[in-house]
């Protein structure tokens, strides 16, 4: 449960002014749409509706309601998902920073006029070092900008249930991405908000030799990281303990730790009632879980309790308090929170793509019906009970696919349609809070352009970006195309 004595706030940035917004709130930030569609009688404050995986998200002019009596030198290039009971609306912002945690003792209210736009702002903070004021936004009052546009999601009431009753278990029905990592033979799951990166394991200074808890110290993002065991942590048996050829990082509130797994083994979306309870006598530390669910390779996986990890005194904390680095505020000023990225490599490059249809990774994937179909074709491997084609990744202009067995998989499902992508190792996963930028690059071997994603720290490091959603729409189009000439 999150401490009531602070106030969890996500900063964002509108034109030159700065405020938070309360975390609990906010569902996701993704790209401003290129433009949005206009309904009749929508109020003046409204940009309009865009379609987020099949949702019309409402969406208000931000700008305009903050700054009523100017206008916006460009548009803006994020929208915040916000929820508002079981209303879903979007907001514009021109920047998303990173949570910060408040004391609600420190805070300071006001009292505006409620017509004006600073009744948005009822509450100032005091933000950095040194202190600058910035206001927490009333998300009530920016709803009600919508004039009841937003979109709801339909609720079916039993005999025996109130709205609030219906609203909850609607609220508890949101399904979340959970990473699943392997150390040796445990599979432990946890919120994929939670992790900031998985990254091979970096060197460890290690101050208490036989310490098998306290692994020791990387040095990560500027500053020291402790790194324990996590099977130790949690309890679990030591003689199944994995190699620990990987860094998971993860993050709740202001507290940071690492843990040594295996590898990242699987992404799955998972609501509290795929959940299902364990006997607390069956952990030595039950609070760290919250029960167990079946993978795609029927085996089970223990979810854990990432506050309840975070929290326990059978971690090593220490202080993050790291020297900024010369030019770095004004990098990290210019650096955008697009999501989560992740990377892997194939015929030995490493490439990088948006994490938000990525359904899984399956390791060894086993060709059930060898392909036949065209050369990019593997064949059939059986994924959560179901057929799905496994193709290759060209992504070298002018190279020979190689029909090697791989070693890993990533399956993307867009719009109901489901594809894997064989690859050659998954490397590394960059958090939702992580800063990266977009940008676009020379392609020498085809004289055009592509995108890339620079992840900004421990170190400025670029990948390019491939969109693989659009090649599965490309995959089933080609092969509808296909199957059309040849009737």
């Amino acid at each position: 449960m999150m401490d009531s004595s602070a106030l969890v706030v996500g900063v964002v940035q509108v034109g030159s002014i700065r405020f938070g917004i309360p975390v609990e709130h906010i569902a996701e930030a993704v790209e401003a749409p290129c433009a949005y569609q206009h309904v009749p009688g929508q109020p003046a404050s409204m940009k309009g509706y865009f379609l987020l995986r099949g949702d019309a998200v409402a969406t208000l002019d931000t700008y305009a309601l903050i700054c009523p009596d100017e206008t916006a030198r460009a548009p803006a290039r994020h929208v915040i998902v916000l929820r508002h009971g079981d209303a879903v609306f979007g907001i514009e912002v021109d920047a998303v920073g990173k949570t910060e945690t408040i004391e609600r003792d420190s805070l300071i209210t006001l009292a505006p006029d409620d017509e004006s736009a600073a009744g948005l702002f009822p509450v100032l903070a005091a933000l950095g070092e040194p202190p600058s004021l910035i206001g927490i936004a009333n998300v009530d009052k920016l709803y009600e900008a919508t004039a009841g546009r937003a979109a709801r999601k339909a609720v079916l009431l039993r005999d025996s249930e109130s709205p609030r009753a219906s609203s909850n278990e609607d609220e508890k029905s949101r399904r979340r991405q959970h990473a699943i990592v392997r150390c040796g033979e445990h599979l432990l799951g946890v919120d994929a908000l939670a992790v900031r990166c998985v990254i091979p394991m970096p060197e460890l200074q290690q101050p208490s030799p036989g310490n098998t808890t306290f692994l020791g110290v990387a040095h990560w993002l500027g500053a020291d990281l402790a790194v324990m065991d996590l099977p130790s942590v949690l309890g679990l048996p030591q003689r199944e303990t994995g190699e620990g050829k990987y860094l998971l990082v993860l993050a709740h509130g202001d507290r940071v730790t690492g843990f040594a797994v295996d590898e990242l083994s699987e992404l799955v979306l998972l609501a509290p009632k795929d959940i299902r309870p364990v006997s607390p006598a069956a952990f030595a530390q039950p609070g760290f879980f919250l029960g167990a669910i079946g993978t795609s390779r029927s085996r089970t996986a223990l979810i854990l309790n990432p506050e309840a990890l975070s929290s326990s005194g059978r971690l090593m904390h220490l202080p993050r308090t790291a020297a900024p680095q010369k030019g770095s505020a004004a990098m990290n000023a210019a650096a955008a929170y697009t999501g989560s990225y992740i990377v892997f490599s194939v015929a030995g490059r490493p490439y990088a793509t948006n994490i938000e249809h990525v359904a899984g990774i399956v390791t060894n994937p086993k060709v059930e019906v060898r392909g036949g179909v065209d050369q990019a074709s593997l064949g059939l491997i059986n994924w959560r009970n179901d057929l799905i084609e496994l193709v290759i990744l060209d992504l070298a202009a002018g190279s020979d696919i190689e029909r090697s067995e791989p070693r890993q998989a990533l399956v993307i499902v867009v719009d109901g349609l489901t594809l894997a992508f064989a690859v050659d190792a998954v490397l590394t996963m960059s958090g939702p809070t992580d800063a990266t930028q977009i940008s676009r690059a020379f392609d020498p071997e085809t004289g055009g352009t592509y995108q890339i994603v620079t992840m900004i720290e421990p170190s400025r490091i670029s990948y390019r970006l491939i969109d693989l959603d659009r090649k599965v729409s490309e995959r089933f189009g080609a092969l509808q195309v296909g199957e059309q000439a040849a009737a």
